[in-house]
């Protein structure tokens, strides 16, 4: 019986479906043994193949109709895009109306009248603009914000194109959230915590920082017509981490406190 180490290049290293195995000379008992595991329902891969997304979303294009494409949290985590979570969250698809959503366990399916797509690190994915639209009915103001920062900031779309999808969507789920985010949505965010700071200045009622103003190098968020700033260690803020990470607008570590000595009379607004 063929070991993981000795399989045909064809199951090498990648999921492969349970007829495709037998066709191997693999039986579904060796499969169910220690040197496999499975995957997906009928698709399965060598015990020493790690667990990844991408080892998901290959093993789920393997059971799923061609037109299906990889979207919200999965879109994003393609992306590689900051969205909350905990643990492995289940695949989400969405497919065309007129395809029969297949059932299959650890995948979600949705289905749409039309799933613009791109391709990303070559899977099928929604484009940043509607999987911003399809995530605003699942997240919060701040995490969306966070996720629309991340997406402008990366070149993956613009706040006038965010802006357009969402005053031309209607009967949405999360609409209103959606538009309101468009707003709010800047350019040249490099972290989550810089969002969520934005944020609790904006929704408390004062002036809109400009995000990495270049006048304050040491600063990562500033007004115009003041010498205020607000500093995040960069060494804790990402763009690319989880929308909880932390940073510091103290003198804490290795960044200087913020000051501010001027006032915000002139500031912009969001």
């Amino acid at each position: 019986m063929p070991s993981p180490h000795h399989l045909p290049p064809a199951l090498r290293g990648q999921p492969f479906r349970l007829d495709e195995a037998r066709r191997h000379g693999l039986s579904a008992e060796s499969l169910r043994s220690g040197r496999f595991r499975r995957v997906l329902r009928s698709v399965y891969v060598g015990a020493d193949v790690p667990d990844t997304l991408g080892l998901r979303l290959a093993a789920a294009r393997l059971v799923l109709p061609e037109s299906a494409v990889f979207s919200h949290q999965t879109a994003a985590q393609v992306m590689h895009l900051p969205i909350p979570g905990v643990g492995v969250p289940p695949l989400h698809v969405t497919l065309p109306r007129h395809v029969s959503r297949p059932s299959v366990s650890g995948v979600v399916t949705h289905q749409s009248s039309a799933v613009p797509a791109r391709n990303f690190d070559g899977f099928p994915v929604t484009t940043p603009e509607r999987t911003f639209l399809d995530l605003a009915g699942q997240l919060s103001l701040v995490d969306l914000t966070i996720l629309a920062d991340a997406m402008v900031r990366r070149g993956f779309t613009t706040t006038e194109a965010l802006a357009d999808v969402t005053g031309s969507a209607t009967r949405r789920r999360g609409i209103v959230l959606a538009r309101k985010v468009a707003a709010l949505a800047r350019s040249r965010v490099d972290s989550p915590m810089e969002t969520r700071v934005r944020l609790l200045i904006v929704l408390a009622g004062l002036p809109c920082p400009i995000p990495a103003r270049p006048s304050l190098m040491t600063t990562a968020s500033g007004w115009r017509q003041s010498t205020c700033g607000i500093a995040l260690n960069a060494s804790r803020s990402s763009t690319t981490g989880s929308s909880t990470t932390n940073a510091e607008a103290s003198g804490e570590g290795t960044s200087p406190p913020a000051t501010c000595s001027a006032s915000l009379a002139g500031a912009s607004s969001c």
